[in-house]
């Protein structure tokens, strides 16, 4: 026992000295190392390597910044495990699109306990977005992953599975989201990633904190005292032992259960949600013009590329059938991809208008709703009465318009395009 003193001085020390050790390494095998470590203290140490390393080496930066992004999807990801969302036993899974485990013991989950854990989620990935800017997109950066070894820590626990893999990961997502598997389920998947994914990363960073700005600018608290137990059926929600006290058990397929259906419909009834922080709806138009404005660019990084060694998003100039997608980029899909930025950029500009179903001749100006501190009411929105104070004649994006773009980058697989070029 007289030796144990020693014994702590000398693990702290250890500790102390190794991301010094680890910086020593290349960026992209630092990078590598977080994403294939087998256990959260090794990914500490990885991670502290790559901040120390980032102060003057650009791949660190990059590696630093897909450290952050991953880690703030993971944090939220786990938050939603611990609170028992049912992404994987019913069929309300564009929530959140991940193959979450079942939680037989969910945590209680309140209204601000939800909002706190999607202020987290923003903080962390802020974090990230600005780490992904400050890549110097002059100076070249490469960073190759295995998807069939990176691993994704989605309990949260300190050991990480090897069943928790990224290929694993996209494999759930497809077939969540579009009910097919595309993945081989024996193959590797080996990406090289260069500064126009550090672009497209961005952009994705984006893409969430846009959403994730658009929920927090409202009060949402009525749908989800009545309703959430829809998303979150053992979390102790205000109503769940009056209206599911068994769960949704005894269902089959989407919607089996009538109780299901009922909470829909409430969840549909109540999305008349009051604004109670109007600069988040300014910063969700924001983050949209950035999308575009990120996608601009990450593309004309990506048209002057050379080389054809594992890209994660391929130019035209770079033939063939992606492995993970099952798509060839071609020239056409970039174009109506390019005109598709363009219609978002001038929407929320206020430049274009989104035309309404029911009132020809006029269209939604977008800008000045987002500008708006009514409430959000998706529904009256649709139907007439909540449009129109936004109403206006002017230049309204056609159908023929629309369907062109649509024909461009391919109708059949406008969706999985869409998510994958961001």
């Amino acid at each position: 026992m007289r030796f144990e003193w020693f014994k702590k001085i000398w693990a702290s020390a250890l500790l102390a000295i190794t991301p010094a050790i680890a910086y020593a390494q290349p960026a992209q095998d630092l990078t590598q190392a977080w994403f294939y470590a087998s256990s959260e203290t090794d990914r500490t140490i990885q991670h502290g390597a790559l901040e120390s390393a980032s102060k003057t080496d650009n791949t660190a930066m990059f590696g630093l910044g897909a450290v952050q992004f991953f880690s703030a999807i993971e944090g939220f990801s786990q938050d939603m495990l611990k609170f028992g969302l049912a992404s994987h036993d019913n069929e309300l899974r564009a929530l959140l699109p991940l193959p979450l485990p079942h939680n037989a013991t969910p945590e209680a989950l309140t209204y601000g306990g939800l909002r706190q854990a999607l202020i987290d989620f923003e903080t962390e990935l802020e974090n990230a977005r600005a780490t992904l800017a400050s890549v110097d997109t002059n100076e070249p950066v490469a960073i190759s992953i295995n998807f069939a070894n990176a691993r994704f820590n989605i309990t949260g626990q300190e050991s990480i599975p090897n069943e928790q893999s990224f290929v694993g990961l996209i494999a759930g997502a497809q077939s969540m989201t579009t009910g097919t598997n595309a993945v081989p389920a024996d193959q590797e998947f080996k990406f090289r990633f260069d500064n126009a994914d550090a672009i497209w990363l961005e952009g994705y960073a984006n893409v969430i904190l846009g959403q994730v700005d658009f929920l927090l600018a409202h009060d949402f608290s009525r749908t989800f005292d009545a309703s959430f137990h829809l998303f979150f059926p053992k979390s102790n929600l205000p109503l769940q032992e009056d209206l599911i006290p068994n769960g949704y058990e005894g269902r089959g397929g989407m919607f089996g259960h009538d109780g299901m259906i009922a909470d829909a419909i409430t969840f549909i009834h109540l999305l008349d949600w009051p604004v109670v922080e109007a600069e988040r709806r300014t910063d969700f138009a924001r983050h949209m013009t950035e999308i575009a404005r990120l996608s601009r660019a990450n593309w004309a990084a990506i048209t002057v590329e050379t080389d054809n060694a594992n890209e994660w998003l391929p130019g035209p100039q770079q033939p063939g059938i992606h492995p993970l997608t099952g798509i060839e980029v071609t020239q056409e899909m970039v174009d109506g991809w390019m005109q598709s930025m363009d219609l978002l950029e001038a929407v929320m500009a206020g430049k274009r208008l989104v035309p309404h179903w029911r009132f020809e001749g006029r269209g939604l100006n977008l800008k000045s709703y987002f500008e708006s501190t009514q409430n959000f009411d998706p529904v009256l929105l649709l139907t007439g009465p909540g449009a129109l104070p936004y109403l206006e004649k002017g230049n309204i994006i056609t159908q023929q318009e629309w369907r062109a773009i649509q024909n461009l980058v391919g109708r059949r697989n406008f969706g999985m395009v869409a998510a994958w070029f961001n």
